[in-house]
């Protein structure tokens, strides 16, 4: 098994939408809604997400997972100065539970663990090296948690699950509960 990437291509848009869609699957089942309600509603929520991501995230990586060569994901990725930031990521459901994200998640672990671009970083109102004391200055991978707003605009982000900063023992089993 060969996992691989590739950037995400305008002719993508169908697969991406069944990923986002496999993703609220389980949520939709609660609703009492029928079959063309469901699919305009996640039509609508994916447009308006793919958007937002495109806008506000203009220097991110827009990724499709490959498993030999076969579409299996999406992992949005940002690469800034002093951070990674895993925008997204998903996996289509015979994908998940197979360690493949796991092994994403480590790879990019330890992508951030060494890197050595320089940073510096706010605190307190002031900017100080990373060498520092100020340990949010040291490089980190933090991994957003977002949730699908109702209202149909966007996506609503209400913060990050994780930020590990990089030098510390980090426990992967921990960060995935």
């Amino acid at each position: 098994m060969t996992v691989s990437f590739r950037p995400i291509r305008p002719d993508d848009e169908a697969f991406l939408y069944e990923v986002y869609a496999s993703t609220r699957l389980e949520e939709l089942a609660l609703v009492d809604w029928d079959d063309a309600q469901k699919a305009a509603f996640l039509r609508m929520q994916f447009t308006a997400q793919h958007k937002f991501y495109q806008a506000h995230y203009a220097t991110t990586d827009f990724l499709i997972i490959l498993r030999d060569d076969v579409p299996i994901g999406r992992l949005y990725i940002a690469r800034w100065q002093n951070e990674i930031l895993i925008v997204d990521i998903a996996l289509l459901p015979p994908y998940r539970n197979t360690g493949i994200g796991t092994a994403i998640l480590r790879d990019l672990l330890a992508e951030a663990t060494v890197a050595t671009s320089p940073c510096t970083s706010m605190w307190r109102n002031s900017t100080r090296p990373c060498g520092s004391t100020n340990a949010w200055a040291l490089p980190r991978l933090r991994i957003k948690a977002c949730i699908s707003s109702w209202s149909g605009r966007h996506d609503t982000c209400l913060g990050f699950v994780a930020s590990i900063q990089l030098g510390a023992s980090v426990s992967l089993p921990a960060l995935l509960k």
